[in-house]
């Protein structure tokens, strides 16, 4: 529906519409980021690299057997999902950022320490 005032085109529902887009894109933009996460498999047991065009990568608990490698080039973010959860390496875990593209291990929500244990690394 529209109205005529003072010589514009107004349609009422005008101001609704955008307070419900402003809405809408702000539940979007702070979705968590996991959202479209890689999941990690729980146990790695082939050679497995890990790049940036698939980052970030989410796993619990996750598992690298003897004799597999994860190897987890510059740029990758890895988020560990759960407060007792890690990885343990029985294999070889090769990360190799850089200054300007680390390799970045972290919580599901990157609220700090205690999100996630450890990375252990066992004789394999």
């Amino acid at each position: 529906m529209e109205c005529r005032r003072e010589g514009s085109w107004r349609h009422k529902g005008a101001r609704s519409l955008s307070v419900v887009f402003l809405l809408v894109a702000l539940l979007v933009l702070s979705a968590p980021s996991t959202a479209s996460a890689t999941t990690l498999p729980s146990t790695i047991s082939e050679n497995l690299t890990l790049t940036a065009a698939g980052s970030p990568y989410t796993g619990s608990s996750v598992s690298i057997t003897a004799g597999a490698t994860l190897k987890i080039e510059p740029g990758v973010v890895v988020r560990i999902v759960g407060a007792g959860s890690g990885i343990t390496v029985n294999g070889t875990l090769d990360a190799e950022g850089t200054a300007s593209e680390p390799v970045v291990f972290a919580g599901a929500e990157e609220k700090g320490p205690g999100e996630w244990a450890s990375i252990i690394f066992q004789p394999g």
